[in-house]
């Protein structure tokens, strides 16, 4: 279990349409999409345990109150949090899923924040060995690298959480 982005191209839904493609393409894609040593640009993935980045930095995916430290609160085509307020509103109507994806705008705000709490990260993991230390070091670049990405090119992030 674990948050999963993926940043979508073509500012569509992230997963292909698998039924034209060989077995062999298909398992090429997850090996370069999926899998964690490829350290693919389109995806980034926080599990839910002890490894989870955004705990580390008094963060969370999604909160109930909201707030800087949601990642709920940077979604929406105006990086305005949608996600928090639909979730209070939600009436059973279907529902515009450009509305739940990370927007460059968005991108930008939640990149500011994970800036600011950085020390955070550091005083959290200071006391770990070095290796855990490099790790999530590593996986903060690779966070920001991911966003930043995204946001350059003008694309959004599918946030499976």
């Amino acid at each position: 279990m674990g948050a999963d982005l993926y940043r979508s191209d073509r500012n569509v839904e992230p997963y292909p349409d698998y039924s034209t493609w060989t077995r062999e393409q298909i398992d090429q894609y997850y090996e370069e999409v999926y899998e964690p040593e490829t350290q693919h640009p389109k995806y980034f993935r926080d599990s839910y345990n002890s490894s989870n980045l955004l705990h580390k930095m008094d963060m969370g995916y999604w909160c109930s109150h909201g707030g800087p430290e949601c990642l709920s609160s940077y979604v929406g085509p105006n990086g305005d949090g949608i996600m928090d307020i639909f979730k209070e509103v939600y009436n059973g109507e279907e529902t515009n899923y450009e509305d739940f994806r990370l927007h460059p705008v968005g991108m930008e705000r939640l990149e500011k924040e994970l800036v600011r709490r950085a020390e955070l990260l550091f005083f959290s993991v200071k006391d770990e060995d070095d290796e855990t230390k490099k790790y999530f070091i590593e996986k903060f670049e690779r966070l920001l690298d991911f966003l930043r990405l995204a946001r350059e090119s003008g694309l959004t992030i599918e946030c499976s959480v």
